[in-house]
């Protein structure tokens, strides 16, 4: 049986690559079987909020992969000890479930980035996981930053975390103004009913 910080080193890494392979695989079936581009982002100029999202990404995923290979990272970004790897890791695949999940029943109409003017196959996504929140991929991707926080406290993961929450409030609220201009009356209803969180 592995020991608790075995799995705090092993299992965010199994989940960031897990989570790449994921998402590239799902962009390739999406373009093959739909036409989709999901990278609305790649169509228009990057904002300083999504650059510093993406920023806080590379940051955070590099440190947890470098966690497996050289332990010592630890010490450089000031790192405390008094960690909960369990918790923190059921908390990071929980996170990443709900990401996975959200992506799957948001079929054609996932997109990475907000996109210039609707864009085809996008729809409003209501059902499902999209009854209990507005956002739960960003809401995943919260929890498992807060699961690497959990897994090892400290400087650089408190501060990913509290840019993340920074940043992506920016980031909904700009996401909002889009589907309010696409799908107006629809997309009131659906603020009306559903919760923009939890």
């Amino acid at each position: 049986m592995f020991e608790p910080d075995t799995i705090a080193r092993i299992g965010p890494a199994i989940m960031i690559f897990g989570g790449l392979l994921w998402g590239l695989a799902r962009t390739v079936f999406l373009k093959r079987t739909s036409g989709v581009s999901v990278f609305a982002i790649f169509n228009r100029k990057k904002t300083v909020i999504e650059v510093g999202l993406a920023l806080i990404a590379a940051v955070l995923d590099f440190y947890l992969v470098a966690r497996l290979v050289a332990p010592a990272i630890d010490n450089f970004v000031l790192q405390l000890t008094a960690g909960l790897p369990l918790v923190g890791v059921s908390v990071m695949t929980v996170g990443l479930t709900a990401v996975l999940i959200a992506q799957i029943q948001m079929g054609v109409a996932w997109r990475i980035g907000v996109p210039v003017e609707r864009e085809k196959g996008q729809s409003l996504v209501t059902t499902g996981i999209f009854v209990y929140s507005r956002n739960p991929i960003y809401l995943g991707i919260a929890m498992f930053i807060a699961g690497a926080l959990l897994i090892a406290p400290g400087p650089l993961t408190l501060s990913c975390f509290a840019a993340y929450i920074v940043l992506i409030y920016q980031q909904v609220m700009r996401e909002e103004t889009f589907m309010a201009a696409t799908f107006g009356a629809e997309f009131e209803v659906y603020c009306k009913s559903v919760r923009r969180w939890l």
